[in-house]
C-alpha cells in the first residue's frame, strides 16, 4: 500500500518526515487537472510550472533589441567591437528564452496505471548541445514506493510576502522513507487543501479502482486566443472558463475565498502587463510541441497493446479540428488595433484620441 501525505516546509528534503496530515478525511478530487481516466489508468497533464509566455516576451524584446542595435551600428557607429559584443548578446539571450517557453512541451504528463502498480513520467531535460532540442526522459516508477509531500516555497520581494505550495511525489526505497528521486506533481497554489484531495483522489483510484472515485469532467486542454488572453486572470471571462475559474476561486472555504479575492483585488492594476503575457502565452502554446512518449511505453502506460496505440491515434487524425470561437477573433483583432494604435502613437505616425 503506498504511502502517505507529508508536509515538507524547507524545500527538497533527503529524507521524508515522519508527521502525517490528516489527507485520510479529505474529499477526493483533482480539481479540474484530468486529462483521462479509465478502469486501467489515470493521466496528469502536468502544466509546465515556468509562466507560460513570459520568456517569449522576453526574446521578442530580444529581437527588437538586436535589430535596433543593427540599425545603429550601420547607421552611427559602424562595426564597434561593443556594439557587435553587444548584438550577440541579445541575439543568445532570444535564442535562450525562446528555448525556454515555446519549445517546451505543452504539458508534461504522467500515469498513474493501477493494472501494473506503475508511475509514469514524461520529462523534459535539458540536451548536451546548449542551445539544442530538449531531451524526452521517461520514469518508472513502483507504485508502492511512491509518498507524497507538500513543499513550501516562501519570498518577499520587498513589498509582499508571498507563499506558494506544491504538492511533490518522491519515490523511496522499499520499507524506508528515504525519497531516491522527486517530481513536483501539481502547484503552485496558495493553500493544500486540493492537494489533500488530489492525493487522496489518486491513492482510492490506485487502491480500489474507477469506482472509489467520484466523476470529474477531462480537462479542457484546447488552445484559444480569449482564453490565454485571459490566462492570468482567467475569472474575468464570461464563459464557462470563467465561471469555472470563479468557482475554483470560492470553493476552498472561506479562508482561500478572501485570499483569492485580496490577490485578484491587488493584481488589477498589472492588466496592461497580463494582457501582453496572454498574447506571448497563446503564441508559446501554439508554437510548443506535444509530450514524446515512446511508443511502447505509450502502449504499455495505458494497459493497451502497439497495434491498439496507432488505431486510437489514427483515430483521433481524421476527428475534425476544432474551429475557432467568435471572440477569439473578436479579442484579436481588437488586440490588433490597440497594439497598431500604442506602436503608432510611439513612433508619432498617429495622431492622439
Amino acid at each position: 500500500m503506498s504511502g502517505r501525505l507529508y508536509p515538507s516546509h524547507k524545500g527538497w528534503n533527503q529524507d521524508l518526515p515522519l508527521r502525517v496530515s490528516q489527507e485520510q478525511k479529505a474529499l477526493p478530487s483533482l480539481h479540474r487537472e484530468l486529462n483521462a481516466i479509465d478502469e486501467q489508468m489515470v493521466e496528469l497533464g502536468r502544466e509546465a510550472v515556468l509562466v507560460r509566455g513570459l520568456f517569449l516576451a522576453l526574446s521578442l524584446f530580444a529581437v527588437g533589441m538586436v535589430i535596433f542595435q543593427l540599425w545603429a551600428v550601420f547607421a552611427y557607429f559602424g562595426p564597434h567591437p561593443v556594439a557587435l559584443l553587444s548584438v550577440l548578446f541579445c541575439t543568445a539571450l532570444a535564442l535562450a528564452t525562446y528555448r525556454l517557453d515555446a519549445s517546451i512541451w505543452r504539458q508534461a504528463p504522467v500515469r498513474f496505471n493501477r493494472l501494473n502498480g506503475k508511475v509514469y513520467w514524461c520529462v523534459q531535460s535539458f540536451g548536451k548541445i546548449p542551445l539544442g532540442r530538449w531531451e524526452a526522459k521517461i520514469k518508472v516508477w513502483d507504485w508502492n514506493t511512491v509518498e507524497a509531500e507538500i513543499l513550501k516555497m516562501a519570498g518577499y520581494n520587498g513589498k509582499v510576502y508571498m507563499v506558494r505550495y506544491y504538492l511533490s511525489l518522491a519515490t523511496c526505497k522499499p520499507g524506508t522513507h528515504t525519497a531516491l528521486d522527486r517530481e513536483v506533481l501539481l502547484g503552485p497554489s496558495m493553500t493544500t487543501v486540493e492537494f489533500e484531495q488530489a492525493w487522496a483522489f489518486l491513492r482510492k483510484y490506485m487502491e480500489h479502482g474507477l469506482e472509489a472515485v467520484p466523476k470529474e469532467p477531462l480537462k479542457d486542454n484546447s488552445i484559444h486566443y480569449i482564453r490565454s488572453l485571459f490566462a492570468y486572470m482567467p475569472w474575468m471571462m464570461f464563459n464557462e472558463w470563467g465561471r469555472a475559474a470563479r468557482h475554483d476561486m470560492f470553493c476552498r472555504g472561506w479562508g482561500g475565498a478572501i485570499v483569492s479575492a485580496f490577490v485578484a483585488l491587488i493584481t488589477l492594476p498589472l492588466l496592461p502587463f497580463f494582457f501582453l503575457l496572454g498574447i506571448t502565452n497563446y503564441i508559446a502554446l501554439r508554437l510548443a510541441p506535444e509530450p514524446e512518449w515512446p511508443e511502447d511505453i505509450d502502449a504499455e502506460s495505458r494497459g493497451i497493446t502497439v497495434e491498439e496505440l496507432r488505431a486510437e491515434k489514427k483515430r483521433l487524425q481524421q476527428q475534425p479540428k476544432e474551429k475557432p470561437r467568435w471572440s477569439s477573433i473578436i479579442a484579436a483583432c481588437l488586440s490588433v488595433v490597440v497594439i497598431g494604435w500604442t506602436v503608432g502613437r510611439f513612433l508619432g505616425l498617429v495622431p492622439p484620441i
